[in-house]
């Protein structure tokens, strides 16, 4: 079966609190609506985290913090992208 981790952000009042560029963020469903928006905001910050996006078909978009693990994901995959990179 497929799974993707996540953790919650600490909320703010001034909204999310920057993630290091140290850090990567695993994004399931990049190419859909809400992924999409997701990821354009992950991106559009600077010094933004990498992101993993796990999606069924090719990103139309290219970014040098993006890497798109395409069709069926296993464990070694995910951790072998993430290159020892903790999740947010």
């Amino acid at each position: 079966p497929r799974s993707a981790c996540s953790t919650s952000a600490k909320a703010s009042p001034s909204g999310p609190e920057p993630v290091t560029s140290g850090r990567a963020v695993l994004l399931a469903g990049a190419t859909g609506l809400v992924g999409g928006r997701v990821l354009a905001r992950l991106l559009a910050q600077a010094g933004g985290p990498r992101v993993l996006a796990l999606v069924r078909r090719p990103l139309a978009q290219e970014h040098p913090r993006l890497h798109a693990l395409v069709g069926a994901w296993d464990a070694a995959a995910i951790a072998g992208a993430l290159d020892g990179a903790p999740l947010e």
